[in-house]
């Protein structure tokens, strides 16, 4: 008879958030398939698991993928497990759920944490309609496209960013979504959790700690937030140099940005730069 596939969610950073129910599911199957096994191998310590940790991840071969699937077909069962949250989710697993199924191996899920879940909770937006796109487009093209189309969603819109980008796709919210009120919560449930919340605009004047992991809630459109930045001159030919110079912009693509940004046509926005410059603002 098959064994079973067990989709264990593990805590996302501190470690006493995980269910009795996880902790004997991971006792009890013959192996656990995970992402990390160092990372694992510390949760395991912490509770007294001794079961065996297999790697596996989005770069495992496709023969460690038939493994496990010969393994769960001869009667063992398997836990799959990510870094941190739920497998699956922005995380591997969804190749080996999907063979483990066509095999006609049972598939169970152990519920628990989730960055997603905690930081809509924790930012008190409207959670009734949510689109999830796990992590920003990384390319400046790929996220004004992305952005541009999200802004449509008449719901919220969470993502996760990695620390390199966070203040940049702040920024583009602020460009793309408008001025929503947004949350950035930074290593959500551990020792140096940091929670920012307020209107994109404010966020986005401000230099956020580029460390740690990141999830951004941005809320529906309100009121509010369909308001565009004020356009002084002098502010917009310092975001113009920082487009060019610091972001590698090319001037054509700046001027285009912040057009957007501002709600002026492309030819308004290249006169104002340059008029700023003529007059030495």
């Amino acid at each position: 008879m098959p064994g079973t596939l067990y989709i264990v969610a593990t805590p996302i950073g501190n470690l006493e958030d995980i269910s009795e129910r996880a902790l004997r599911v991971l006792r009890s199957v013959a192996v656990i398939a995970a992402e990390d096994t160092r990372r694992t191998a510390k949760l395991l310590s912490r509770y007294g698991i001794s079961t065996p940790l297999n790697s596996f991840h989005a770069h495992s071969p496709h023969e460690e993928l038939g493994k496990l699937v010969d393994r769960l077909r001869a009667g063992s069962d398997i836990a799959l497990v990510s870094d941190a949250g739920m497998p699956c989710i922005s995380d591997p697993g969804t190749e080996l759920v999907e063979a483990a199924r066509s095999a006609g191996v049972a598939v169970d899920v152990v519920p628990g944490p989730s960055a997603l879940t905690t930081a809509l909770a924790i930012a008190g937006i409207r959670s009734d309609r949510v689109m999830f796109i796990g992590f920003a487009p990384s390319g400046a093209v790929e996220r004004r496209t992305s952005f541009s189309g999200l802004a449509r969603w008449d719901g919220s819109v969470v993502m996760f960013e990695s620390p390199d980008r966070v203040n940049i796709c702040v920024k583009d919210i602020y460009t793309y979504f408008g001025n929503r009120q947004i949350t950035v919560a930074r290593e959500l449930t551990k020792v140096h959790q940091e929670v920012i919340s307020g209107r994109a605009g404010d966020l986005a004047a401000r230099d956020l700690p580029a460390i740690g992991e990141f999830t951004v809630v941005v809320g529906p459109a309100d009121g509010i937030s369909g308001a565009r930045p004020e356009a002084d001159p002098a502010t917009i030919l310092l975001e113009f140099g920082e487009l060019t110079e610091k972001m590698g912009f090319r001037r054509r693509d700046a001027i285009a940005e912040l057009a957007v940004r501002y709600g002026f046509p492309s030819r308004s926005m290249y006169k104002l730069i340059e008029d700023a410059r003529e007059s030495g603002k």
